[in-house]
């Protein structure tokens, strides 16, 4: 019914809102930045969010052990791709989205907080943020 379809969605956005979240603070990361301080900066923009307030918070602070679980993400991330197959409808972000999360399931961290899926992005680029090749510190 409508309220199915309606949390579906609200689910959608929000797991869309935190895979762009840790995109954003994957790059700040790799880029040498302070990653709370970058998060900070966003929420005084157009970017401003709860779930960068609260998601960001958590992968700046590297906190997975907070909030809901995400394997239920995962749950309502399968119904909303199924939804969309059954109804035609192209949710490319959403696809995306849940490979990050099915990247969470497969390390077998479906008990984390759904900011752990910085933890994905991050794996994918080898690992936590290299020491710049120069030698200098972060920010110098």
């Amino acid at each position: 019914g409508a309220g199915h379809t309606t949390r579906a969605g609200h689910q959608l956005a929000l797991l869309v809102a935190a895979q762009g979240a840790a995109e954003a603070l994957t790059l700040a990361g790799r880029c040498g930045l302070d990653v709370e301080q970058v998060r900070k900066v966003l929420m005084g923009g157009v970017a401003s969010s709860r779930v960068l307030d609260l998601f960001g918070t958590r992968m700046a602070s590297r906190d997975f052990s907070a909030g809901i679980e995400s394997r239920l993400y995962h749950k309502d991330m399968d119904i909303a791709l199924r939804l969309a197959h059954d109804r035609g409808a192209v949710l490319p972000a959403a696809a995306v989205t849940m490979q990050s999360v099915n990247g969470l399931m497969g390390r077998g961290r479906g008990r984390d907080d759904l900011s752990a899926v910085i933890t994905v992005l991050e794996d994918a680029a080898g690992g936590a943020t290299p020491d710049p090749p120069d030698g200098s510190k972060p920010n110098e």
